[in-house]
């Protein structure tokens, strides 16, 4: 596979996007591991910070959503194209956090 040499941002880089954190956690998890990482992702947009996560499965799914429930700013970092990862993943989903 080729080496990246860019990144490719879709939407506008803000000057909030300076104070992030990501949330990790397993693609494989519980409903209360979910459960507690959608209620932290969404104190922390409301707190104002913004929440980096893989669009995948599980975990990063739940922050997105918190995030977003939130009215806050969510990044989804992936590493491949978009149309890779939304015919690969539920499509609407990937859309929802896109």
């Amino acid at each position: 596979m080729p080496r990246q040499l860019c990144f490719i941002v879709w939407g506008e880089i803000q000057e909030r996007d300076h104070h992030a954190l990501g949330i990790i956690g397993a693609r494989r998890t519980t409903h209360t591991g979910a459960s507690l990482r959608k209620k932290l992702a969404y104190q922390l947009a409301y707190a104002g910070l913004d929440c980096n996560q893989r669009l995948a499965r599980g975990i990063d799914t739940a922050a997105h959503q918190g995030a977003l429930a939130a009215k806050g700013r969510t990044i989804a970092v992936i590493g491949s194209g978009v149309s890779e990862v939304i015919s690969a993943r539920k499509p609407r989903a990937c859309r929802e956090n896109l």
